[in-house]
């Protein structure tokens, strides 16, 4: 999938950066009253130029979003059409170990999302907001980076291995506002989720879990 995707954040970028580059010529303009007038047209030719780029950007990045999701309909179309579902549990328990370490952070998002509210609800009956707010704080990138430093003495070879290799392959994909070493550790602890899901060692999967939740902070 990633060596078909256009990266929309840079043109997200470039499109905050003519947005600024306008702002910045209105402020300069408005701040000084001794600009002559050919200053001043010239400033503005400037500043419509940025402002046409920024709405051809928006054009952009809306005909890069339909080809993203056009080519992510093929690939599913391509390789999924004829498989059933059975198929495809048993193909990924088979071989999980062959799947790129952000397919099983994909996975392993989910399974944790899962268990945590799975626990959530043992606690007894609540507000949907309430549960809501809880299980995101419990599964937010800050908790999960968290949860390695509680259960990284627990872990086998094996395990920090596929940490490990998560945690590494997150390292060009960290979000604009995101700690990096708090994103990469809880890409790694997503991946390893994913890979004992896939793997099938569910009592392990558990064993862990509630290491981390019995050290978690939950109201």
């Amino acid at each position: 999938m990633d060596n078909i995707n256009i990266n929309e954040s840079n043109v997200d970028e470039l499109t905050d950066k003519t947005k600024s580059m306008s702002n910045d010529i209105n402020n300069f303009i408005s701040e000084n009253d001794n600009l002559t007038e050919e200053q001043k047209n010239t400033l503005n030719s400037i500043k419509n130029f940025t402002d046409n780029m920024t709405n051809i950007l928006g054009e952009a990045r809306i005909i890069i979003e339909n080809i993203n999701a056009k080519a992510k309909e093929n690939i599913v179309d391509q390789n999924y059409d004829n498989i059933a579902v059975a198929d495809l549990c048993r193909e990924a328990y088979e071989r999980p170990k062959m799947l790129s370490p952000l397919n099983l952070a994909f996975i392993g998002d989910g399974v944790y999302e899962l268990l945590v509210r799975q626990m959530l609800l043992k606690k007894g009956s609540m507000p949907q907001g309430k549960l809501h707010n809880k299980s995101t704080h419990l599964v937010c990138a800050k908790a999960q980076s968290q949860a390695f430093s509680v259960i990284e003495d627990e872990l086998t070879e094996d395990e920090l291995a596929i940490f490990k290799r998560g945690r590494n392959s997150a390292s060009a994909g960290v979000p604009r506002n995101s700690d990096p070493i708090e994103y990469r550790r809880a890409t790694g602890i997503e991946t390893l989720f994913g890979y004992l899901y896939l793997t099938k060692q569910n009592d392990r999967m558990v064993e862990l879990f509630n290491i981390i939740m019995n050290n978690a902070n939950i109201e």
